[in-house]
Formats: C-alpha cells, sequence, structure tokens
C-alpha cells in the first residue's frame, strides 16, 4: 500500500489492517495519543506489539493490501 494513503486515511478510519501475503503477515495500525503504533501476527499466532519503524513492518506495509478487522482477526 502506499504509505502516503495509509497516513491520510488512518486518523478518520481509527485503525487499518494490512496483510503482506510474501510474509504471511497481518499488521493492525492505529494511532494512540498521537502516536502510530502497529501490532502484527502470524497465522494461528497470538498479536505481538510491533515497532513502526523496523523496514520489516515498514516492507510489509508497502506490500500489502488492506483487510478488514474481521479478515484480521481470523488470521
Amino acid at each position: 500500500m502506499n504509505e502516503l494513503e495509509i497516513w491520510k486515511a488512518l486518523p478518520q478510519k481509527g485503525q487499518m489492517y494490512i496483510y503482506d501475503d510474501y510474509e504471511e503477515l497481518a499488521i493492525r495500525l492505529y494511532i494512540t495519543k498521537g502516536v502510530i503504533m502497529c501490532n502484527f501476527k502470524r497465522k494461528g499466532k497470538t498479536e505481538k506489539l510491533g515497532n513502526f519503524t523496523s523496514a520489516f513492518i515498514r516492507e510489509s506495509i508497502c506490500y500489502g493490501k488492506e483487510i478488514t478487522k474481521e479478515e484480521y482477526d481470523k488470521f
């Protein structure tokens, strides 16, 4: 996904969900006290706090596609 699109949409949506099929990684982006945060999980695993500035997370966001909350929760 285009990062600029995400930064424009995130404040309005409150949360966004992205799936990177290459890494098989689902990411949840949200804003807390004006700071962008992210959690991630792999299929069948528990959600973990991610470091939004990490290259790994940023690449997954860039190459991933937006999914719904329901799709994220099933993951």
